[in-house]
């Protein structure tokens, strides 16, 4: 009973700091079927070729400074001090981020060459660029709020920001029709809004000091994550950089809508991600529960994941003729794949404890780095041939190396029995139905309610297989149901 108690605090928890990255890819998803239908397809290849470059800058550019910052923030004895370091973080953050990236819209032109063969993204760039210093102002803005216990803040940030977002990119891409340069005009936008009340909410954490002898040990620990944080843009993003190589605009843009119908399942696996390393260091006391918490996370986290990978790849046909157009139809087949990927990447979080209690962090390194090398040798070998279902598959790959690397290296440190057989077999059931709802598509290319009705059927096969296979005892589902009806009665929900 304990173990579940534990459960239910990571349920909150997972729910309240994942908020904001929710808040995040959920207006990504609400903008989704918007620029899908105000843009070209080799327009909406474009502007996510971009954001690409947009996204390794940033990683470059924060240096790990926010890793580094959390790290040693509660190591300071006195509020001043406390002070003193998010002080230094955001004045060298400013202070170099907007020179170099001044320096980077001058030769953006060179740049598109050099990076995409085409300078006519250009300007597309500049304006990307340009949202650069304000997010990262963002991030100390909101960094301290987490620091400081002020959740209510935080949430009004993330839902603010994603409302001026979403309603600057429907004005400039949807009504005045600005097509590409509408996109990260709004981008830029919400950027410069959400760093405005960020500092109007913090402005009292800091001050004009700047403490060299703060800014070394926050930079010590920050740097060596940053070759981590590009090889996961390796993993996640580099796939684009070989489309453009050996296919088209038009292939980018159905990867994209391809990882945004998977962004469904995502969403929630970003929110289990912020929420996981505070929970399960706390259990560190006491090592007999924390074995036995961990193992059946795992169980309860692929549990989750894969029933929406199964409602989201049955059904990935259909989400991409709601959220897109026909002509993106193609895309569904990877759906199912990338969704794969992200619960390997999740997973090895929850089996890469071991050595993130050992603070062996370095293994984190390592597993990021294996990820992208076999990332990015399958990108050589697979997208020349079979295009997005090759880039798709490399990345899933890529994961799941980092899934194995990562479980072999913590059970080193903290050995733990997870629950194999329910692990393999949600896996098994998953992937049958999957392949059976791929199945359907390709016999019965044009939609009818049959296709429906065999996919609803389908998805109540795979429910009904977690209780005969074992997945899911009656115990569990109890325990689940009661905690739904005491949350709803507490909340006063009837």
């Amino acid at each position: 009973m304990e173990i579940f108690t534990h459960l239910r605090q990571l349920g909150r928890d997972t729910v309240f700091y994942g908020l904001g990255s929710v808040l995040g890819k959920f207006i990504g998803l609400f903008l989704f079927p918007i620029y899908t239908r105000t843009l070209t397809q080799e327009a909406f290849g474009e502007q996510d070729l971009v954001f690409t470059a947009i996204i390794v800058t940033s990683y470059v550019l924060a240096l790990g400074l926010d890793a580094g910052t959390a790290r040693h923030y509660f190591d300071a004895e006195t509020p001043a001090d406390r002070t003193k370091i998010l002080s230094t973080w955001l004045w060298f953050q400013v202070c170099t981020s907007v020179p170099i990236c001044m320096l980077l819209i001058g030769f953006a032109e060179p740049l598109c060459t050099a990076i995409f063969n085409d300078p006519a993204l250009a300007p597309f760039l500049r304006v990307g660029l340009a949202t650069l210093p304000f997010t990262l102002v963002t991030s100390v803005a909101l960094l301290s709020l987490r620091l400081t216990f002020q959740s209510h803040k935080f949430a009004i940030i993330s839902a603010a920001g994603v409302l001026v977002h979403g309603l600057a990119a429907i004005c400039l891409v949807a009504i005045l029709r600005m097509g590409v340069m509408g996109v990260f005009l709004a981008y830029l936008i919400a950027s410069v809004f959400r760093a405005a009340l960020g500092i109007g909410f913090t402005h009292r954490h800091f001050r004009p000091v700047f403490s060299k002898s703060w800014l070394m040990p926050i930079l010590a620990f920050g740097v060596p994550l940053v070759p981590a944080s590009l090889s996961l843009w390796v993993l996640n993003y580099s796939n684009r950089y070989f489309l453009v190589r050996f296919g088209t605009l038009s292939d980018i843009a159905l990867l994209g809508v391809g990882v945004r119908v998977s962004s469904i399942v995502t969403l929630g696996i970003s929110a289990f991600q912020i929420a996981w390393g505070p929970f399960a260091y706390s259990l560190m006391n006491d090592e007999s529960l924390a074995r036995a918490t961990y193992s059946r996370v795992l169980t309860y986290f692929l549990l989750v994941s894969f029933v929406g990978t199964v409602g989201v790849g049955v059904f990935a046909r259909e989400a991409v003729l709601v959220l897109a157009t026909p002509s993106y139809e193609s895309s569904a087949s990877v759906v199912s794949w990338l969704c794969y990927g992200s619960i390997a990447w999740g997973a090895s979080y929850i089996v890469g404890i071991g050595y993130g209690i050992a603070k062996k962090s370095y293994h984190a390194t390592i597993s990021t780095l294996l990820a992208a090398v076999v990332n990015t040798g399958l990108n050589f070998l697979l997208i020349p041939k079979w295009g997005i279902a090759g880039a798709a598959a490399s990345s899933m790959w890529g994961s799941l190396t980092a899934l194995v690397y990562g479980y072999c290296a913590a059970q080193r440190y903290l050995p733990v029995k997870y629950e194999f057989r329910k692990v393999f077999t949600l896996l098994g059931a998953a992937t049958t139905i999957i392949c059976a709802g791929i199945l359907v598509d390709r016999s019965l290319p044009s939609w009818s309610p049959i296709v429906l009705l065999l996919k609803l059927l389908l998805s109540a096969m795979f429910v009904l297989s977690l209780f005969v296979l074992g997945a899911i005892s009656r115990e569990e589902v109890t325990r689940v149901r009661a905690y739904l009806v005491s949350t709803l009665a507490g909340s006063g929900v009837r």
